[in-house]
């Protein structure tokens, strides 16, 4: 019923060592800690543990391998929070001959894992860590300003949650940008539980988010639904699907039979059917999605945050299966 996963944390200290080169493994260690979100690690393991469920993890270092983002093929000169690829900049210029290559199939890998663990689940939810301000790209910037984030958040959003259409790619342009796992009974379910003991705020996040894998398992159940109700011809919903768990960026896949169709009616100004496709599929109720954040000065009340968690997912479940 739910896929528990931590993306940015779980993984072994050393196992990304091996794809750097010699000469800048002294390094290493400091930079994995820097990055490691040990209170997502923590929270998800104590909620686990309440709901009898196992987390699924990263294998590898988050600064090694970011499954939280898009493997970019040619990542951008420029690196942004929710603009750079799975392996950054940093460790581009320091890994060993191969070791792209080698990360590129983890990455790919990791992904077909958590795919097949989610493949009868109706929830999946995403535990996560942030900085008590900005992140490290908001702090490198001279017009940017520190801004404290609440205690705890939960993070809507998706890579297509814009109405900007020069920006979407591939599966993006394919996507209803109303389209989203948040369900309003598990958030509240949710929220409820955390609070008072952990007060919930606003997302410190804009509603366009990288390819995090919950983006990723809303994507593929869509085009599945998508292919049940005849939109789309099944064989392209299955392999729409298979992109959402792959490269969805590639512009190839508006080429699929009937797949440049079913994006015009998406993004049809005049027309209302494909703009509620996103309400049908959530009527449908066989998906919802939640990305909560806690805020790295909570670490020491990390394990009481995913006890609370897992408070509010067993009311929701349990408001589902009575429903």
């Amino acid at each position: 019923m739910l896929t528990l996963v931590t993306p940015h944390a779980g993984a072994a200290p050393g196992s990304g060592i091996p794809f750097y080169s010699p000469e800048c493994h002294a390094e290493l260690p400091a930079r994995f800690d820097d990055w490691h979100e040990r209170g997502a690690e923590i929270a998800a393991a104590a909620c686990a543990r309440a709901l009898g469920v196992e987390v699924f993890a990263a294998d590898l270092p988050r600064d090694v391998l970011d499954l939280g983002r898009p493997f970019l093929e040619r990542p951008p000169e420029v690196e942004t929070l929710f603009g750079k690829s799975a392996v950054d900049k940093w460790s581009r210029s320091r890994l060993v001959d191969g070791g792209a290559a080698a990360l590129r199939a983890r990455y790919y890998a990791r992904l077909a894992a958590l795919r097949d663990a989610s493949r009868d689940s109706v929830v999946m939810v995403e535990v996560h860590e942030y900085g008590k301000k900005g992140s490290s790209y908001d702090q490198a910037s001279s017009s940017r300003r520190p801004t404290r984030r609440p205690e705890c958040a939960i993070i809507p959003g998706a890579p297509w949650n814009t109405s900007d259409l020069s920006q979407l790619m591939g599966l993006e342009r394919l996507l209803p940008g109303s389209l989203s796992g948040n369900r309003a009974a598990l958030d509240l379910a949710v929220q409820n539980a955390v609070y008072p003991a952990f007060v919930p705020g606003p997302s410190p996040y804009p509603s366009r988010s990288p390819w995090a894998v919950s983006s990723r398992f809303v994507a593929g159940r869509f085009f599945r639904w998508a292919g049940r109700q005849g939109l789309l011809p099944a064989d392209t919903a299955s392999r729409l699907e298979d992109a959402a768990w792959g490269d969805p960026l590639t512009a190839a896949w508006l080429d699929l039979p009937g797949a440049g169709e079913f994006a015009a009616r998406v993004n049809d100004w005049a027309a209302d059917e494909g703009n509620d496709w996103a309400d049908a599929f959530a009527r449908e109720g066989g998906t919802a999605a939640l990305v909560v954040e806690l805020r790295l000065d909570q670490r020491e009340r990390a394990a009481g945050f995913g006890e609370c968690l897992a408070v509010g997912l067993r009311a929701y479940l349990s408001g589902r299966a009575a429903g």
